[in-house]
Order: C-alpha cells, then structure tokens, then sequence
C-alpha cells in the first residue's frame, strides 16, 4: 500500500515467513495460519523498506526510521485478512519529521493488489502539520493541527459503515464512509507527500489493538516482524 498522506500510490499485501519459522499442526487461538518463530513469537507483519529505512522492535514498541525519503511511502508495515465488524487502533507515541512533508501513517483498504478505496489517519506536516483523516479518492479529509507528537489512529466498522479517527490531547479529525468489502487490509507507513525530505524520520508505535476476524493485536513485546522486503 505504497500511498502518502491523502494521495494513493499502490497497495499492500502480506509475505511469506522468513527461514526461522517454525509452523504448527494447530491454529493459535485467533490466528489463523500465522507462523511461529523459534523463540514463540507471531510472525504477523509483513516490512517493505526503501534504501534506508527500516523497522524493528525494540523496547516495547515498534520503530520506523526512514533517512532522506523520496515522495510516496518509504516504509510499510502491514497485516491482511480482517473481515466483518471490527475497531482497530495503533498508538503512535512519537513521530519525529525531518522536514515539511513527512508523516506517519496508518491504512485500511481491500486486500487486493490494487484497492479500489483506502482509509487513512496519520501525523503529518504538509498542508498542515498535525493530524489528518482521509477516505480516498473520494476526497473526504479533516485536517486538525496539533504541535503534539503523539496520537491514536483509530478505524471501526459496524455493517458497512467506516468511522476514522486520530486523536492527540488537544485536537481529534474524524470522518465517516462506507466499506463493503469483504477482506482487508492495515498498516502503518513513513513516506513523505511533498517530495523529498532530507534527514531522519521516525516514529515509535507502543501498541495495536484491534477486535475483529483476521488480524492480530500486538503489545510488540517480541519480534513479530517476518524478514524485510
């Protein structure tokens, strides 16, 4: 799903397992066909990476860094297969930019190579710096600015209805649409949406929560990342 903040790129897809999985007989209770590596751990996001950035975990949290991005999304960490009913959320605890543009983000949209919609709720820095919604292409947006670095990004569906949230302690954008598909997908992202932006981005993800078939919760107290793309 390779799209900056309000502008649509590409699409997301989940991988297969790296060398150390170790798979079970058995699904784990809700998961279904995830992989477990040597140490117990889920194996459940997929990594796309530009030269040089990257994603590890690491003291509790998930952590992207891109360094000198070029426009659209420079990294992706993704999961597929969420249906029906569902409220998900990813805490970012801080996001740092390297200059005008930068954002993190998170998405949902179809599992498909090419999705016909996509949701998006990020911090971001270009055209205002702060956090933003958006349900693509269709062009509904909110747009609130914050100087926080922290924020949740939040996406529930109840039938067919979509509500997209990001919150920080003083300012929340907020939208509503409609999603009928079947299966999709989420992830979170760094990219930049007005070209390039030279230095270090990064952001510090504590934890994703979701409740809805498909996809997994995450306290990334262990390395549930499957081998870098």
């Amino acid at each position: 799903m390779r799209l900056p903040l309000l502008v649509t790129c590409g699409a997301l897809a989940l991988g297969a397992c790296g060398d150390d999985e170790v798979t079970t007989d058995a699904p784990v209770a809700g998961v279904d066909a995830r992989a477990i590596d040597a140490r117990g751990c889920l194996s459940l996001w997929k990594v796309r990476a530009d030269v040089g950035a990257g994603a590890a975990i690491t003291g509790g949290a998930l952590v992207l860094t891109a360094t000198d991005m070029d426009a659209g999304s420079a990294l992706e960490v993704t999961q597929t297969g969420l249906t029906g009913d569902f409220d998900a959320t990813f805490t970012v605890s801080d996001f740092t930019a390297a200059g005008t543009g930068a954002f993190v983000q998170a998405a949902v949209s179809e599992a498909v190579a090419q999705p016909t919609q996509i949701f998006t709720a990020g911090l971001g820095t270009f055209p205002t710096v702060g956090l933003g919604v958006a349900d693509q292409p269709s062009g509904t947006a909110d747009l609130q600015a914050t100087a926080l670095t922290a924020a949740t990004l939040r996406f529930q569906r109840t039938g067919s209805d979509v509500t997209v949230t990001a919150t920080a302690a003083d300012a929340t954008a907020s939208i509503t649409g409609t999603s009928n598909a079947a299966t999709l997908q989420l992830g979170v992202q760094l990219g930049s949406n007005m070209g390039a932006v030279t230095g270090d981005t990064r952001a510090v993800i504590d934890g994703f929560v979701v409740t809805g078939a498909g996809v997994t919760s995450d306290t990334f107290d262990c390395d549930s990342l499957l081998p870098q793309l």
